[in-house]
């Protein structure tokens, strides 16, 4: 598993950092990078499938002759960009997650960075196009960003870079900023003009007005974050699911969650189900079971709402939706590739305590050629003017069908 962090909007989410790597002697961080070099490719199921070793241990011999002037940021920089260079979405390292964040957050599409969370007296700038980050174009920032992430395809891509876009070492490391304030500029219908961030450990984000009404899919974002819930909507006799991550909560298992579910539905003559996987980054792709068996006794039209945050067991469980039920897939293309590298395990560095995760097996849903995604059966982009609006163009398609 491996799960997008900043899947937007939110609706009132708050972004918490995690502890840091100690610093480390020229001599510690030299054992942990060369103890990275020989472990990864060993255990992987197979490390050079898109990075060459050549390429792969070129990095190595850069990152180790940086010493010692290279700063403790700067090596967990140049980690985190070597080992996303293989090109696996399911391996990684935890490098650069431990610090503050700026309050903003963005989202990819085709003409630039959009913002499409902020601090709560800054929703005003919902929708507005980034311009530059201090003296860099929003394009130069975009683009020495995007080595930060593993490009399992364009839709990975666009999943993996606004979770590095808000993170000040990342941008310290980039020399973008200093680490501290920022002027962030951004233009929407009309002039230029510059918001002037501090990052912080803490930060509450936005993607609406405080008491704005939002789309179903962030509508519960605000509470305690659920990995799966649902609502029946009357106006369509239609049960709607949002299925964030596939695991069990303690709370209710999932299979116990499906029961319930599906007793409302009944109990109110549903015609049509709607599991919404926009935001489900993974986890054991048996948990979906319950409800593939529920919905497969039910004759009803069924949907799944998928996007580029559609990753590792959520791509799976899409899979199974259409394979098994003949559902309709609506939304963006995944970030996946239908034939990739998963079943991830883990280790850490010895001095660092960097934990790098790797693929320990290969799955192919499609022989005889290698896709670099799946679209879904119909295709509908979010825009950036749907994020101030509330709208969820996916949903109102849904519905209207």
């Amino acid at each position: 598993m491996l799960s997008r962090t900043l899947f937007l909007g939110y609706a009132a989410a708050w972004l918490v950092a995690p502890g840091a790597a100690e610093a480390l002697t020229p001599e510690q961080w030299r054992e942990d990078i060369q103890f990275l070099a020989h472990e990864l490719p060993r255990l992987h199921k197979n490390a050079f499938f898109k990075t060459s070793r050549t390429d792969f241990e070129a990095g190595v011999r850069k990152i180790v002759g940086s010493l010692p002037a290279a700063s403790d940021l700067q090596i967990q920089s140049a980690l985190v960009k070597l080992v996303a260079s293989l090109g696996d979405g399911h391996t990684g390292i935890n490098a650069l997650r431990g610090g503050p964040v700026y309050p903003i957050a963005f989202r990819v599409f085709p003409d630039g960075l959009y913002v499409v969370g902020t601090a709560p007296d800054q929703t005003d700038s919902l929708g507005a196009r980034l311009i530059a980050i201090n003296q860099t174009p929003a394009a130069e920032v975009r683009a020495r960003l995007q080595a930060y992430g593993s490009r399992e395809n364009e839709a990975s891509a666009m999943a993996e870079l606004p979770g590095w876009m808000n993170v000040a070492d990342v941008l310290k490391a980039e020399e973008i900023t200093d680490g501290g304030p920022a002027e962030f500029r951004l233009q929407r219908q009309g002039p230029l003009y510059s918001l002037k961030l501090t990052p912080a450990e803490r930060v509450r984000l936005l993607i609406a007005a405080e008491g704005a009404k939002r789309p179903l899919y962030l509508s519960r974002r605000g509470e305690a974050y659920k990995d799966y819930w649902y609502e029946y909507l009357p106006e369509g006799k239609t049960l709607y699911i949002q299925y964030n991550a596939c695991r069990n909560m303690k709370e209710q298992p999932f299979s116990a969650f499906v029961a319930e579910a599906m007793g409302v539905a009944d109990g109110n003559g549903a015609r049509k189900f709607v599991v919404d996987l926009r935001a489900n980054g993974g986890g054991d792709s048996r948990v979906v079971g319950p409800l593939i068996g529920a919905l497969k006794q039910r004759r009803a039209a069924v949907y799944g709402l998928v996007g580029r945050n559609t990753f590792s067991s959520g791509f799976w469980a899409a899979q199974d939706l259409k394979r098994k039920l003949g559902a309709v897939l609506v939304g963006e293309a995944m970030g996946q590739k239908p034939n990739s590298y998963g079943e991830v395990r883990r280790f850490k560095l010895p001095h660092s305590g960097l934990v790098v995760r790797y693929s320990t097996q290969y799955w192919r849903l499609v022989k005889g050629s290698d896709p670099a995604q799946v679209e879904p059966d119909v295709r509908i982009d979010l825009q950036p003017a749907d994020f101030p609006a509330s709208r969820d163009p996916v949903m109102e398609y849904v519905l209207a069908h």
